[in-house]
């Protein structure tokens, strides 16, 4: 059974080679690795460096985003099963032959255990504290770092969604949630699978403004909210959120409760404090970048083109 292993790239030099040296050291035997990239960095030429080593390196001829690539990624495999992964996660050297087992027993979609690499520092440790709290043995998720599926079953759920505006977020539990509609789920948490965070206030507010950002896009290309709820959303995010961080009790009481899920303890909670906060003004700040992306394309696009799904 051969699994194919696909990799949406964007500036990711200083993380690809690392995810990649884990993807070639799989020991299961039947694998094609497919980097679809849309870098203008270096991330190119790395990837060419693994050329002898069975990795493909495919070029959009134009950048659509992350649900483009995959989707191309996902057209060009020859596997009957696809992984799809970011190009911060490595995966240990049993990943897929591992996740083949599920396959063979009958699964459609096969979800792992993520797990934060670098906990060293204050924001990764903070991500992976809330993320141990809301995620432990829910059986709702749709998706993980490290998710796979039968190529058959993604081509039939319609794949990722292509919208005028390429989503920057959300688009991994769209498809998941049209994967659970049809097919069969397995989750196996035994099977870890490691991936880099944020460590720097730059990239963590980067980040999360980003999936802030994408509410707006997702609202109203996929679940086809109107302008003035997308409005309505933002503001009540807004206020949400400086009631949170201005009555602190609620911030602090949130972060109260990650201390089981940090080895650090209540030494953590001044730092995991301040990351909450961050966080609130980040995805609202996002909120409304996304209500602006969203009034400029209506402005261009005076008759909007709503995302059609199966």
């Amino acid at each position: 059974m051969l699994v194919s292993i696909i990799v949406p790239t964007f500036n990711e030099a200083g993380d690809i080679r690392r995810t990649l040296d884990a993807l070639v050291a799989q020991t299961y035997p039947a694998t094609e690795i497919i980097v679809v990239d849309d870098s203008t960095d270096d991330t190119p030429r790395i990837v060419g460096e693994y050329a002898a080593r069975g990795v493909r390196l495919l070029r959009p001829a134009r950048r659509r985003g992350r649900c483009e690539a995959r989707n191309l990624g996902i057209q060009e495999a020859r596997g009957e099963v696809i992984v799809i992964l970011n190009a911060d996660v490595f995966p240990g050297p049993d990943f897929v032959e591992r996740i083949a087992a599920h396959y063979r027993l009958g699964a459609d979609y096969v979800l792992v255990e993520s797990r934060v690499a670098n906990t060293a520092a204050l924001i990764p440790r903070y991500l992976e504290a809330l993320h141990r709290r809301t995620y432990a043995g829910a059986d709702w998720i749709e998706w993980t770092e490290g998710f796979s599926c039968r190529r058959s079953a993604a081509l039939e759920a319609g794949l990722f969604p292509e919208t005028p505006l390429p989503m920057l977020a959300g688009e991994d539990g769209y498809f998941g949630t049209r994967m659970a509609a049809r097919f069969r789920k397995v989750i196996d948490r035994s099977i870890v699978v490691p991936h880099v965070a944020p460590e720097t206030v730059r990239e963590f507010w980067h980040q999360q403004a980003g999936r802030g950002r994408a509410n707006g896009r997702y609202y109203f290309f996929l679940e086809h909210n109107a302008l003035p709820r997308l409005v309505a959303r933002a503001l009540i995010k807004t206020v949400r959120s400086g009631l949170a961080v201005g009555l602190v009790v609620p911030t602090v009481a949130s972060c109260l409760r990650l201390r089981r899920h940090t080895p650090r303890g209540l030494r953590d909670l001044p730092g995991f404090c301040a990351v909450f906060a961050l966080t609130e003004a980040a995805h609202t700040y996002g909120e409304w970048q996304g209500v602006r992306d969203i009034v400029r394309y209506r402005r261009h696009a005076p008759a909007p083109e709503r995302l059609t799904t199966q």
